[in-house]
């Protein structure tokens, strides 16, 4: 007990008087291997340190592992956002689309979740699944202008998707450069 509160107040020392969040995070570290294994108060400073330090790996992997043990649906929530945001603060979209997805999974995902996972879909080549997800969101808009706005989205987004294709279609086939950029073609050209 008086280990960790030294600990606890060390970790505090450095991170408000000393700012030195980084320093403070290993102190945490140790704690969490011995005698505050598990304690979700000092899962939660160590949140804080490493957001505070930018130590964006390691906030990721310690949210993932109290993902594991976090059973309230706000918690579990409060997690997988921090797992997604930091995932794209480090320009991995990839990884923050299946933490986006794991949550939707999970949760009945509220609009403008469903709206940022089908964006990353998008951002990432996924244009079907981009589809799919607004799709959904189709269920849970409010009302007919929600309605309408989601399906100009996913006809944008349709019409994104092919012109991706197309544009792939035409490098492909070795035609000149100055048919790029044209969206419609005549058989016999």
């Amino acid at each position: 007990d008086e280990i960790y509160q030294y600990g606890w107040e060390r970790a505090e020392v450095l991170a408000m008087e000393r700012r030195k969040p980084e320093q403070a995070a290993a102190v945490l570290e140790q704690l969490t291997q011995g005698v505050a294994r598990g304690n979700a108060d000092v899962n939660g400073r160590l949140l804080e340190f490493y957001e505070a330090a930018q130590m964006r790996r390691q906030l990721i992997t310690r949210a993932e592992l109290m993902l594991l043990g976090a059973k309230e649906p706000e918690d579990r929530e409060l997690l997988f956002n921090k797992i997604s945001e930091n995932w794209l603060e480090l320009g991995n979209k990839e990884a923050a689309l299946r933490a986006y997805k794991r949550f939707s999974d999970e949760f009945d995902a509220d609009p403008a979740t469903l709206e940022q996972l089908a964006r990353l879909q998008v951002e990432v080549g996924q244009h079907a699944q981009a589809l799919d997800t607004l799709e959904r969101g189709m269920d849970l808009a409010a009302g007919d202008e929600e309605r309408v706005a989601l399906l100009l989205e996913m006809a944008e987004i349709a019409e994104d998707g092919l012109a991706e294709s197309r544009a792939v279609f035409l490098k492909g086939c070795g035609l000149p450069d100055a048919w790029r950029g044209r969206r419609r073609f005549v058989v016999g050209e």
